[in-house]
C-alpha cells in the first residue's frame, strides 16, 4: 500500500520486502528445525515410521534458510565426507545421483543380513554374467556377418 500523494509523504511501501522475506526465512528455518526436533523421538519409536522422512525435510528448510547452517554442514561434509555424501546427494534438486545412493545403501544394509539370505548381491551378479554373455554374443554375431 502506498500513502496518498500530496500530503508531504514520499511514496514508499508500508512494508519493506526485505524485511517481509527475512521473516518468512526465519519462520521456514523454524519450521526445519521443528521437524528435525520432533523426528528424533519419532525414529526411536518401534516399527517404520516418518521420523527419517520428517527428519530429512526438516534438514532441507534448515539448510536452504540458515547461513549459519550451511557452513556447520560444509565443516561436517569435510570432517565425515562418507556419512556426508548420501545426505548432500539428496539435498540436490533432480534424480542425478540419487539412484546410486540408494543402490549403495542397499547393498551396504544387506551386508548386516547372513549370506544366504543376501538376494540383491546375488541378483546383482546374475544380471552382471548376462549383460556380459549378451556383449560377447553381440561381438561374435557381428564378427560372423
Amino acid at each position: 500500500m502506498v500513502w496518498p500523494q500530496g500530503y508531504g509523504v514520499v511514496n514508499e511501501p508500508l512494508f519493506d520486502t526485505k524485511h517481509v522475506i527475512k521473516g518468512w526465512r526465519f519462520l521456514l528455518f523454524l519450521v526445519g528445525a521443528l521437524l528435525v526436533l520432533v523426528a528424533g523421538p519419532i525414529m526411536l519409536l518401534p516399527g517404520p515410521g516418518p521420523g527419517p522422512i520428517l527428519a530429512f525435510f526438516g534438514l532441507i528448510l534448515v539448510l536452504r534458510n540458515s547461513i549459519w547452517a550451511r557452513r556447520e554442514f560444509v565443516k561436517a561434509k569435510r570432517r565425515w565426507p562418507r556419512f556426508m555424501y548420501p545426505v548432500r546427494k539428496f539435498l540436490r534438486k533432480g534424480w542425478k545421483g540419487k539412484r546410486q545412493v540408494i543402490w549403495q545403501s542397499i547393498l551396504r544394509a544387506e551386508r548386516f543380513l547372513p549370506r544366504k539370505w543376501r538376494i540383491i548381491i546375488k541378483w546383482r551378479r546374475r544380471q552382471k554374467r548376462r549383460r556380459k554373455r549378451y556383449a560377447m554374443a553381440r561381438k561374435a554375431g557381428a564378427n560372423c556377418r
